[in-house]
């Protein structure tokens, strides 16, 4: 995973969206890495939960605040049209 080398912007806010398997891979990284990041779940089961040091927060309050970088890190087809939905609107 080389997203850090590619495209990170250390001035901008990051999002990582999905905590599953995607999700847990993408956030042990960016902590590895001592990126800061926003972790956003749809699911109310692990909302407010502490995972690896960070609380999940419920994406539906990140989609009012500007204009954040975003990784993705969703395996579930379901998710994936969600999200895209709540991105698009």
């Amino acid at each position: 995973m080389n997203y850090s080398e590619l495209d990170y912007d250390n001035f901008r806010k990051l999002e990582l969206w999905g905590a599953g398997k995607k999700g847990k891979e993408v956030a042990r990284f960016l902590i590895e890495k001592g990126i800061e990041f926003d972790w956003l779940s749809s699911n109310d089961k692990k909302i407010g939960k502490e995972v690896y040091g960070v609380i999940l927060k419920d994406y539906i309050s990140a989609l009012a605040i500007g204009t954040p970088q975003k990784i993705i890190a969703v395996g579930s087809m379901d998710y994936n049209r969600e999200i895209k939905k709540a991105l698009n609107s």
